[in-house]
Order: structure tokens, then C-alpha cells, then sequence
């Protein structure tokens, strides 16, 4: 169960795949925010990993969400008709999956270590099969003994346990009660060793602008595709990078041609024709499916830089690339989210930059 593409490295880790059992596997897409172009991404790498079955499963699960995230009162959630409607709508998405999933009794199942609600989903229906957890990016490293990052952690999940407390109150409302698979084994932390194993990995996989005179990527976040939360416009996004590429120009002595960027697969097309337009580097083609880690095998390239993505980790860790890391806290923006990011990858000892000004 993918959400993006480098998940793929992370579970091939686990799995082993060889080329005589990749008739065996499916990658199942069900996340309803993946756009046409995270598919695609999904798709690139998984044959170059020799997995070729698909299977598509958004549409189901954005009616899903659709139909439950309507703006209820949380009080009113607990309305026993509410909690019928909740059931009736889980029932249906449970029958697609079912109809969609291929069964053997043998059945395996991959996820994040942090699985989120839709896997639930996944877990409710097939609890009784062995499930396998992967790392999945910066998420992962975080150290709760941060109260700060606890807090945040918990502001994130504590609405989606609403529902559990009142969903006995209707006939069969155990269907709302998540289950824990009985066998659930989840991926280590093991940094080096992994990071090796991902080296050998990206080592085989061809690049096609392996060769291309690149010297810093800057790697770019959805945030547009949430302008009101994260309060963002296009003017202002394409200002904050063009600040940032007038400062590493002069520091690490680069020429603009050299710099390129790299989008974030849910930025749409238009907005990536107005950044094409108006920030001042090179942008890889909205139609280069490769992911960003593929990019960091280029031997000219020497920094990379993001405020977010956790890409950053692996051009740092497996890679060896100078990272620095965008510090958007100065920007008026929403603040749980650019101070997550700082406290995730702050740990990571990476150099940090600010924009002269807010924008």
C-alpha cells in the first residue's frame, strides 16, 4: 500500500523482490489527495523494480472521504444516525476494496510503520493476515521526548478517534472499531545499514540527467495545493525561493543555469508553469517522473535544498550531498506546520537558511 514513490525502496528492502516472483505483487494507490502524477511516479519506479500490477484504488476512497469529512459538530457525531451513516458508508468501501483486492489465503500486506486511517481500512478488512510495516521519510525519526513535537504529533490524530466512542450504539457498530492485525512486524530504525542497502538499490537504477551539469536542486513542497492553510499564494512562493537562490548564488559562487528544481508530485500544472516563469533556476519537466533521490546519484550536484521534503535525509545519508535545510518560520504561514518541519530535520545537524524578508 503505497502513498509515493520512494516507499517503494523502503518496502522492496523487506520484501526482496526477485524478477521471477514480481507476478505475485500488487501496488495498490489509495490515497484520494495522490494526483495523475504521483501515480505516475509510483508507476516509473515500481518497473524499474520489476512490479507491474496496479491497482488503483482513489476514486473509492475520495467518495469515501467526501461523504464522511462532511462539517458535522463533533457532538453530533455521536447521533446515532450519524453513526449509521458512518457505518453504511464504511460497508460500501469495504465491499469495493474486496472486489477490487485479489484474495489467497497466503496474503501479505506492506504499510507505513505510521499507517494513517485509509490503511485501517486495509487492516479492518484483513486483520487476520501477516502485515509488514516500512519507514516512510522524516516521520520516522522523530524523538517524542520533545514535548513540543508530541503535541503536534497528537493535535494531528486525536479528531479521527472521535467516532470509536459511541459506535456501539448501533446494531453491528463494531465495524467502526478499528482492529490491530495479529501479526504486525514493523522496519527498524537501523540508519546505516539502511542506508547502505538503499545505495546498492539506487546504484542499479538508471538516471536519465545522470550526466547533466547540475550543481543544487532545490526540492519544492505541496504547499500550494493548501493555499488557505498554509497561506500562500503563488507571488509569494515563487519570492521566497528567488530570496533563497540570490543568497546561495553568492555563497557557494553558482550560476543560476546550474540550479534546478524539482516540484513536488500534488503541485498542479498550472501552478507549475506560473514557478516555471518566475523563479530564476532550471525546473525538470512537470512530465519527469523519476523521484528527487534518483536526481542526487548526478555527481556534479553538491546541495540540495527543501524546506521539507524528506529527500533532504536521504542526499545527505546515503548520498553525501551538502543539505540545507528552508527555515520558512520567519514567513507569515501556518505555524504548526514550519515548526514541525524545523523540529523534524533540525536533528539531522543540516545547515539552515532564512529568507532576508517576509514576503
Amino acid at each position: 500500500m503505497i502513498t509515493s514513490a520512494f516507499q517503494l525502496i523502503y518496502c522492496s528492502l523487506i520484501t526482496k523482490i526477485k524478477k521471477k516472483d514480481s507476478k505475485n505483487y500488487f501496488i495498490v494507490i489509495f490515497h484520494h489527495l495522490n494526483n495523475e502524477f504521483t501515480k505516475n511516479s509510483i508507476i516509473y519506479l515500481a518497473k524499474k523494480l520489476k512490479i507491474f500490477n496496479i491497482i488503483d484504488l482513489r476514486n473509492e476512497f475520495k467518495n469515501y472521504h467526501l461523504k464522511t469529512s462532511k462539517k458535522i459538530n463533533i457532538f453530533n457525531k455521536f447521533k446515532k444516525g450519524n453513526i449509521n451513516t458512518e457505518k453504511v458508508l464504511k460497508e460500501k468501501i469495504i465491499s469495493k476494496i474486496i472486489n477490487k483486492i485479489p484474495q489467497n489465503r497466503n496474503m501479505e500486506f506492506y504499510l507505513r510503520n505510521n499507517y494513517g486511517i485509509n490503511e485501517q481500512i486495509f487492516i479492518d478488512i484483513f486483520s487476520d493476515k501477516k502485515f509488514y510495516g516500512f519507514l516512510d521519510g522524516s516521520g520516522d525519526y522523530i524523538n517524542f521526548i520533545n514535548l513540543k513535537i508530541l503535541q503536534l504529533k497528537i493535535s494531528r490524530y486525536i479528531k479521527s478517534f472521535s467516532l470509536l466512542l459511541k459506535s456501539s450504539r448501533v446494531n453491528n457498530g463494531k465495524i467502526l472499531i478499528w482492529k490491530k492485525p495479529i501479526i504486525f512486524i514493523k522496519q527498524k530504525i537501523n540508519d546505516k545499514e539502511n542506508y547502505k542497502k538503499i545505495y546498492k538499490i539506487f546504484k542499479k537504477l538508471k538516471n536519465k540527467y545522470e550526466k547533466k551539469k547540475i550543481s543544487l536542486i532545490i526540492l519544492g513542497l505541496p504547499t500550494l495545493e493548501y493555499r488557505k492553510r498554509f497561506n500562500l499564494n503563488l507571488r509569494k512562493e515563487a519570492n521566497i525561493y528567488n530570496d533563497i537562490i540570490n543568497q546561495l548564488t553568492k555563497k557557494f559562487k553558482l550560476k543560476n543555469k546550474y540550479i534546478w528544481f524539482k516540484c513536488h508530485p500534488r503541485l498542479n500544472y498550472d501552478n507549475y508553469k506560473f514557478l516555471k516563469r518566475n523563479i530564476n533556476c532550471n525546473f525538470f519537466s512537470y512530465s519527469d517522473f523519476e523521484i528527487a533521490e534518483l536526481k542526487m546519484k548526478n555527481k556534479s550536484l553538491k546541495y540540495v535544498v527543501s524546506a521539507g521534503s524528506s529527500s533532504l535525509i536521504y542526499a545527505q545519508k546515503v548520498f553525501k550531498k551538502k543539505c540545507i535545510f528552508l527555515d520558512l518560520r520567519n514567513q507569515n504561514i501556518e505555524k504548526d506546520s514550519s515548526e514541525r518541519n524545523y523540529l523534524n530535520f533540525i536533528k539531522f545537524n543540516l545547515e539552515t537558511i532564512k529568507t532576508k524578508k517576509e514576503y
